[in-house]
């Protein structure tokens, strides 16, 4: 197996990334650290915790990610498990990620790569007023057709081939109003697709020529060291193995061309047969994945499977059942606030919870029990007793919980209670309090949880159902419609908060032996029982494997989806999410690799992880 490390380029950011790897490993963290004071700023704050907006600005988007990737890097050198030295034949990236492949190959010092890519975002877009140049991709269009589009559509101006990512995707880069008239002809010459790019300046084009001069000066004022593993250079699409070579092909970068797909093309005519991504989004302690140049993928998608941690206590997974689908997700730092924990169902969620690394806050209305199992749970455990239909103090259970441990960035609505009755003899009380418990203080607690996750872009909202909203039931009413309104407002939470990194999800259980259950009569439990393939109750237990679906960092379940256990709460089958590779350049090489195994036969295989 001959291995390449490529790195991504600008809009793989996201806030939040890097948080677990700073956390988790002092390699890492020593990484931003570093960096922040080589720009004598707080970067890694705005980082993890920063408003999104300012964390897009270039000046800041380009420092940040090749930050992450080094960190990566750094963490797997330090653990033992991979030497870029070692195992790598090429390193390469997208644009600004050259800047970081130099990094990791010992070429560039840390420090002073961050205070180049700072300097490198300031006058790109200083060289340009804004509104005057932009960018373009063509879907469908090969090189040759690219050029030919903006050379017709420069008319004086600039308009030129910026990116050549892929056979069937190349970005145009140029004056606006050249750019836009390349997008109208592009029909004309057979292009399926032509989308205006939502970019501050036309990045690889004549255009940013002051900025490639003002880079030259600062370039001599860095040293330049040996390179460990060959940097495959955007400008020629071919190794780079003196380091006395690099600084004029990193100014010429500045307005040439990116060969993406050249380069990758090179790889594998070299021997490349596996690349590596150095990945950006949070979880990333857990986010170096392989795959081999040609193997089969749908639409740059694959799948993956999850290990285990060492010496994890396996909680299963939703799914079929197999073994290599169950394991146990890291929620280390993360905070759970369960509802209605003082019951059998919340009491079995909140300790496997607790089991996967989570602090949980468990709140009910019993404040003996939530006490107990705190005391049983040890650490991480925080009893905040609440009674959800008192409003006041529904609206302060949040902020208690982050008092207790941190504002909740996982939200478990656990908690209900039952008023039957038939539906003539109802009172209209009995009717709302089931709702105001059920439904609305669900509502309540998601939308004040809702604040911090948005900010985190990281979040999980899980609320119990139970099949009576689906089949309804003689004498509940108004359980029934609180379960049902439960499902429903899932599916627009899942609307909203998705494209932020938040899920919402719900889990029907069947009938499970919960003091609901208890109250009912022998007759009532017979009849409920012959209706049971199992012949019995499910059990608080049997709930938290679906549940721990939705809580995991790359939730199995799609948001808005209910996993529905059926009757006696096993048979379940959620539906499974495929994990998209996770910045905006892998499609590119997933697609020019599959050109590159059509051409060379080369041998295709399933996507490998790092050893």
């Amino acid at each position: 197996m001959t291995t390449a490390i490529i790195f991504p380029g600008q809009g793989s950011q996201t806030v939040g990334m890097g948080r677990d790897l700073h956390d988790a490993f002092p390699a890492a963290r020593a990484v931003f650290q570093e960096v922040d004071e080589a720009l004598g700023e707080s970067l890694s704050r705005l980082m993890f915790e920063g408003e999104e907006s300012e964390l897009t600005l270039t000046r800041n988007a380009q420092p940040a990610l090749m930050a992450v990737s080094v960190a990566v890097m750094r963490a797997l050198e330090a653990e033992g498990a991979w030497r870029l030295r070692e195992r790598a034949a090429f390193v390469a990236g997208h644009s600004l990620g050259e800047y970081t492949a130099l990094a990791a190959a010992g070429c560039l010092a840390l420090a002073d790569a961050a205070r180049l890519l700072r300097l490198r975002g300031e006058v790109m877009q200083q060289a340009v007023p804004v509104g005057a140049g932009t960018m373009a991709a063509l879907i469908g269009a090969d090189l040759a057709q690219a050029a030919a589009i903006a050379e017709e559509a420069a008319c004086g101006e600039v308009c030129v081939v910026g990116n050549d990512n892929a056979p069937g995707q190349v970005v145009i880069s140029g004056a606006t109003s050249a750019v836009e008239r390349a997008v109208a002809l592009a029909p004309d010459h057979g292009i399926k697709r032509a989308v205006m790019l939502p970019v501050s300046a036309p990045f690889h084009s004549p255009l940013l020529a002051p900025a490639a001069e003002t880079m030259a000066a600062a370039f001599e004022e860095v040293p330049f060291m040996p390179l460990a593993v060959p940097v495959v250079s955007n400008v020629t699409a071919r190794p780079v193995h003196e380091a006395s070579d690099v600084p004029a092909l990193l100014v010429r970068q500045v307005t040439a061309m990116v060969r993406w797909r050249e380069s990758v093309l090179y790889m594998a005519g070299e021997g490349v047969d596996t690349l590596i991504e150095s990945r950006r989004r949070p979880g990333a302690h857990r986010a170096c994945a392989a795959y081999r140049p040609g193997a089969r993928r749908k639409r740059g998608r694959h799948r993956r499977r999850r290990r285990c941690p060492a010496g994890a206590d396996g909680l299963g997974a939703a799914g079929s059942g197999s073994r290599e689908r169950q394991g146990m997700f890291d929620l280390s730092g993360k905070v759970a606030l369960v509802t209605g924990a003082s019951g059998g169902i919340g009491g079995a969620i909140a300790e496997a919870l607790h089991r996967q690394g989570a602090a949980v806050a468990l709140s009910g209305r019993r404040a003996d029990a939530l006490e107990a199992l705190a005391a049983r749970l040890g650490e991480g455990a925080h009893a905040v007793p609440c009674d959800l239909a008192d409003r006041a103090a529904l609206a302060a259970l949040p902020e208690r919980a982050a008092e207790a441990a941190a504002a909740p960035a996982i939200l478990v609505h656990c908690g209900g209670i039952t008023r039957d009755g038939l539906a003539l003899r109802m009172k209209d009380e009995d009717w709302q309090e089931v709702l105001d418990v059920n439904l609305s203080a669900g509502f309540v607690l998601a939308r004040a949880c809702l604040r911090g996750m948005l900010r985190q872009r990281w979040g999980r909202l899980i609320f119990i159902t139970s099949v009576v909203g689906t089949t309804g039931n003689a004498g509940q009413a108004n359980y029934a419609a609180s379960k049902a309104g439960l499902a429903g407002m899932v599916k627009a939470l899942a609307a909203e908060a998705a494209a932020r990194g938040v899920t919402a999800n719900c889990v029907a259980p069947g009938f499970i032996e919960t003091a609901m259950t208890d109250a009912l009569a022998d007759a009532q439990k017979e009849a409920l029982l012959a209706t049971i393939p199992a012949g019995r109750f499910g059990e608080g237990s049997d709930v938290p494997p679906p549940a721990s679906t939705s809580r995991a960092r790359r939730p199995a379940t799609s948001p808005g989806r209910r996993s529905r256990q059926r009757r006696h709460g096993h048979d379940l089958n959620p539906a499974r999410r495929r994990l998209a590779i996770s910045y905006s350049t892998a499609p590119v090489c997933v697609r020019a690799c599959r050109h590159v195994s059509r051409s060379r036969r080369l041998r295709r295989s399933a996507p490998r992880r790092l050893p």
